[in-house]
């Protein structure tokens, strides 16, 4: 930022000195910006490069990615195909998984008597996943309990399911009323929380199956297991759930995604699990202990008659143990019975898969299942992977597909099916592993090419720094020694009121010898022009002027109306007496080109002629016989105070003035410091009845001094013009002396037709930048100038 210099606190010495001791300072720091800048320039290069390579190392690195992600791909599809089909497999998997979670979950219970029924399979509304639950009745002691294991499989191999929940409650049956589930019942995994006064969510937990000893996450099941008390069930007829019937309720819920996803039946229905086979199980059971417990008394009484006939009678624990019961067993029933009853429930699935059935084709590789604590952590490394799927690829290799084990039918299904070839999949495995072997030297060759890349990066950007603080300090020094120079010359500004005043008289007469051409080239044309009768050509007269400032700048903007007309014809005169010597140069200076400011940084633009405004109009008001042939005043004493002796003459003949000329000139106090002033720059102007009124379209038979103007709306937009202050030498007079300017032609009687009192316009920049007048209290508004009314 540079140091403001206060002329009316600082002498010409001290000004002197202050902008001698900026120069100094820039004179210094040029050696080291340019050493500065040669550090940038040799670092760009290296940094370049390393960029460059490390590009093509990480394209290489993605490239290796992409085809070891399709190998994988092919794999997965062929172990699929040698399993014996997406659904085939996942069902097989998912059925082994309930019933090895069944078994270890009544190995831990230890029950008296328990009986397994078949797995329902449940259709979700997701692409390969497949749904199976098992209901069994066990009595542990004197309670019974329902067992419910829910098991969820996605496509075999590609498991794409993370954090599922188990929304659900209790029902009397399909569609009914969602109550509270029975006291007492308990759930693994233990993560449960209740929603509402009715529902529970329930978390499932993740397993993977133990395959030639290593968890294959690839194929990991989600299941649950809920423990529910069957007191309620048979003994409320009037609760909740009735005797004859009840069910669990409930809707899964998928977190995976990032949001929460319910899946439900088809039309948004609830699932439904029906719970009447345990209850029933234990209603029989009941049913058989009462008819076992009656003819148990029957016999007793018997064995009790024929005992009061005997001499001596036996003690009662000899006829209990007579029929082979004691106390709690004539409560339960005989121990044969218990046997009988739990022969009733299923072999586990661990004693088949020792005994080897061929039904479990590989799944007989799989010795057990391992939890997965962690479900949110990302997909595994492709490496990793591999090694799993080597696993799997061993197990269909050696054992085939699986086939009783998948259900009904698919036993035959898997007959029908030929048996993977073991070495195909496994020479695709060392394949898939010699990709995985290159794609891991990539990526220590992108890692090092990263490494050298941020080094010479993190070079470059300290010398760009370095750079960007020395031409800081460069740029503020030169421009406060910049405006000390202006206050040298007695300046407050580089660009002076007086340079706007100039450039937009200079428009004005431009325009007015562009219409004066016009003219003489119609005249030409037509054949009117003579020797006898020449052209006068047209006359300028000063009408008003308005210094305005642009919000959020350092610029002004000036503008300035004339009225414009032919000249008429003198009538004659008698000749004048020669002038002195010192009058006629002063007289020269006031009507010829000498147009010089101070300091001598006027434009260098002669104008046509050699004609200056040659009358004046104060007020902004036209007196109507000024445009039908009465004679206004002459300007008078602009030749700084020479009076030309000359005899009198006739007045000179009325002008006929026809249109009005406004010139816009903005224009920075120093040129190039305000970034908020973009070029090119556009004027959005429009007429108006008055200012803040309504826009009014342009009077028509317009004209300005540039091209390229365009309607929007009522609104008009021209293109401003950049000009440039020179010596008339032809040398620039500052680092960036630019103005933008335009200067517009209304026909005066478009104007009074369309009843227009005046201009209102704003400035627009590069990328659609508005500019507005700045107001007092920091207000902001469009600029106006008015224009001449007719009195």
């Amino acid at each position: 930022m540079a140091r403001p210099v206060k002329a009316s606190s600082s002498g010409f010495a001290e000004l002197k000195t202050a902008a001698e001791s900026d120069y100094s300072k820039v004179k210094g720091l040029l050696p080291t910006l340019e050493t500065a800048l040669q550090t940038a320039a040799q670092a760009r290069g290296p940094a370049e490069d390393a960029e460059a390579a490390w590009q093509f190392c990480h394209r290489k690195l993605s490239d290796l990615a992409d085809k070891v992600h399709g190998c994988l791909a092919e794999l997965r599809e062929a172990m699929v195909g040698s399993a014996g089909g997406e659904e085939h497999a996942t069902v097989g998997l998912v059925r082994h998984h309930l019933r090895a979670r069944m078994a270890r979950v009544l190995a831990q219970l230890e029950p008296d008597d328990w009986e397994e029924f078949e797995p329902t399979a449940v259709s979700l509304p997701v692409g390969g996943a497949q749904f199976l639950a098992q209901v069994a009745a066990c009595q542990v002691g004197e309670r019974c309990y329902a067992l419910v294991c829910m098991a969820v499989g996605g496509p075999f191999l590609s498991n794409d399911l993370r954090s599922l929940l188990l929304h659900w409650a209790a029902a009397r049956k399909a569609g009914a009323r969602w109550e509270q589930p029975p006291k007492g019942w308990l759930s693994q995994p233990t993560i449960s929380h209740a929603q509402g006064d009715r529902a529970w969510q329930t978390q499932f937990g993740l397993f993977a199956p133990q395959i030639l000893g290593m968890p294959v996450e690839e194929a990991a099941v989600h299941s649950v297991v809920l423990q529910l008390p069957l007191e309620v069930f048979l003994f409320w007829g009037a609760g909740v759930l009735e005797e004859t019937g009840a069910g669990l309720p409930f809707v899964l819920k998928r977190t995976d995604g990032g949001h929460p996803e319910w899946v439900k039946k088809q039309h948004h229905h609830d699932f439904f699990l029906d719970l009447s086979q345990a209850i029933d199980f234990f209603a029989k059971r009941r049913e058989e202990e009462g008819e076992e417990e009656e003819a148990a008394v029957a016999a007793a009484v018997t064995a009790g008659a024929a005992a009061a006939a005997a001499t001596a009678a036996p003690p009662r624990q000899e006829w209990f143990s007579s029929w082979g019961l004691d106390e709690w067993d004539w409560g339960r029933g005989s121990s044969s019975s218990a046997d009988a009853r739990r022969r009733r429930g299923s072999s586990s699935p661990e004693r088949e898969a020792q005994d080897g059935s061929p039904t479990l084709g590989w799944l007989s590789q799989v010795s057990s299942w391992e939890e997965v604590h962690d479900q949110s952590r990302p997909s595994p490394p492709p490496a990793a992977s591999l090694q799993r799927l080597r696993q799997v690829a061993k197990a269909l290799a050696a054992h085939g597909p699986a086939g009783a084990l998948a259900g009904p039918g698919a036993a035959a299904e898997s007959s029908s099916k030929s048996h993977a070839d073991g070495r195909a999949l496994m020479r695709q495995c060392d394949e898939l592993l010699a990709f995985l072997k290159e794609l891991d030297a990539a990526q220590l060759a992108t890692a090092a090419a990263q490494r050298r890349k941020e080094q010479l990066h993190e070079v470059f950007v300290k010398a760009e720094a370095t750079v960007a603080q020395l031409r800081g300090e460069v740029v503020g020094s030169l421009e406060t020694a910049r405006r000390a120079a202006v206050r040298l010359r007695g300046r407050n500004t580089e660009i002076t009121q007086a340079d706007l005043q100039f450039l937009a008289a200079q428009l004005a007469e431009e325009l007015s010898n562009a219409a004066e051409a016009e003219e003489e080239e119609a005249a030409r044309r037509a054949g009117g022009q003579t020797e006898a009768a020449p052209r006068l050509g047209r006359q300028l007269a000063f009408l008003s002027e308005s210094s305005m400032r642009l919000a959020g700048t350092e610029a002004q903007v000036l503008v300035q109306t004339y009225l414009d007309g032919p000249k008429q014809p003198a009538p004659p005169s008698e000749p004048e007496a020669p002038a002195p010597a010192g009058e006629a140069q002063a007289a020269t200076l006031a009507n010829g080109v000498g147009r010089a400011r101070a300091g001598g940084t006027s434009p260098s633009r002669s104008r046509r002629g050699s004609r200056s405004p040659s009358h004046s109009v104060s007020n902004g008001v036209v007196d109507a016989a000024a445009l039908v042939g009465s004679t206004p005043s002459v300007l008078e004493g602009i030749a700084g105070g020479a009076n030309a002796a000359a005899k009198p003459s006739a007045p000179p003949p009325p002008p006929a003035y026809d249109s009005v000329l406004v010139s816009v000139v903005m224009g920075e106090d120093f040129p190039g410091t305000s970034s908020a002033i973009k070029a090119p720059l556009l004027l959005h102007w429009a007429a108006c009845r008055n200012e803040g009124g309504a826009w009014l379209a342009a009077p028509e038979g317009w004209a300005a001094s540039a091209r390229g103007s365009r309607k929007e709306g009522a609104a008009t937009q021209t293109p401003l013009q950049r000009y440039t202050v020179t010596l008339e030498s032809g040398d620039p007079v500052l680092v960036d002396p630019c103005l933008y300017a335009v200067c517009l032609r209304l026909p005066l009687h478009s104007v009074q037709a369309s009843g227009a009192q005046g201009l209102e316009f704003v400035l627009r920049g590069q990328g659609g930048t508005w500019m507005l007048r700045q107001q007092p209290q920091g207000r902001t508004s469009n600029f106006f100038m008015a224009l001449p009314r007719v009195a």
